[in-house]
């Protein structure tokens, strides 16, 4: 009996460890090295490559630091916008991501500097890319817009 109850104690554990992922893969792929390869980004082909590798880590601060990459990259780099199509040619699953983080925790005149871009110096054969940029400026913008009203005043 008590050896039942032993070999049932062990298989039940077995189990248990067999089954649990191994403890902070996710978080040292994430928080370690996605983290030390986004502050290594300087292109936008950078950018896609990390998006081929990292895409799943996609949150929190990195998330805020990809937001600010490419809102400053679009705000103040607005020569390189062929260099993005490039890219978006090479991997066109890159355009939602880029579009995404285009405002969201970034610096409001940044992402209006960029929507300024996208409106008024687009290149003639990149209209449908700047359309886009400029709609997700717009909406990040309104978002901010948004939530600005809807908290309450400070009080002294």
């Amino acid at each position: 009996m008590r050896f039942l109850r032993t070999t049932s104690v062990l298989a039940a554990a077995l189990l248990f460890w067999i089954a649990s992922p191994p403890p902070c893969q996710a978080t040292d792929r994430c928080g370690h090295t996605a983290d030390k390869l986004l502050f290594r980004v300087k292109s936008w082909s950078d950018v896609r490559k990390w998006f081929e590798s990292y895409a799943d880590c996609d949150d929190g601060d990195l998330a805020e630091g990809l937001d600010d990459y490419v809102t400053v990259s679009l705000a103040k780099h607005w020569k390189d916008l062929p260099k993005l199509k490039r890219e978006l040619e090479k991997n066109p699953r890159l355009e939602p991501f880029v579009l995404r983080h285009i405002g969201s925790s970034a610096n409001a005149d940044d992402t209006e500097a960029a929507l300024r871009n996208a409106t008024h110096r687009c290149p003639r054969n990149l209209t449908r890319l700047c359309s886009s940029i400029a709609t997700a400026a717009r909406e990040s913008l309104g978002e901010g817009r948004k939530h600005n009203q809807a908290s309450p005043p400070h009080s002294p």
